[in-house]
């Protein structure tokens, strides 16, 4: 099992690095299935992305823990969480996602899409700790 874990800020460029660190840690192990590769990158870009906007309430400590899992013959386990940020109800995101479809503002339909893709990508995606920990499984060839 491969495992990489960083931490990272809520500074935009420094989440945009670790990114690309742990991108480019995983890359050996999923040459031959860069469709995975792919799917790990956009799973864990949204996450980081969504603490970084949301979570860590501008935060200039590295309080985003990143954390990544990779059997190469089965799957990936993507874990971000915010220890420095707010709570949140993952019932109202999925209420803000049924708004956001029936909404005709672009401003609403903006919101909600990133975590909509991450749970359409994975097998299964968890709520932990306070909601502040999301983690998001998925299995090769799903």
């Amino acid at each position: 099992m491969v495992r990489v874990v960083r931490t990272c800020s809520s500074d935009v460029s420094q989440a945009e690095q670790v990114i690309s660190q742990i991108v480019a840690e995983v890359t050996p192990w999923l040459a031959e299935r860069p469709e995975e590769l792919f799917y790990l990158r956009l799973i864990l870009t949204e996450l980081v992305m969504n603490a970084v906007q949301y979570g860590s309430s501008g935060d200039c400590r590295p309080c985003i823990l990143v954390r990544v899992g990779l059997i190469p013959s089965q799957g990936f386990v993507v874990v971000v969480g915010d220890r420095c940020g707010r709570n949140f109800d993952p019932v109202d995101i999925a209420k803000l996602q049924l708004r956001l479809i029936e909404s005709e503002q672009p401003d609403l339909r903006e919101r909600g899409r990133g975590l909509a893709l991450v749970i359409s990508l994975s097998d299964r995606v968890a709520f932990r700790h306070s909601n502040r920990v999301i983690s998001a499984k998925r299995s090769f060839g799903t």
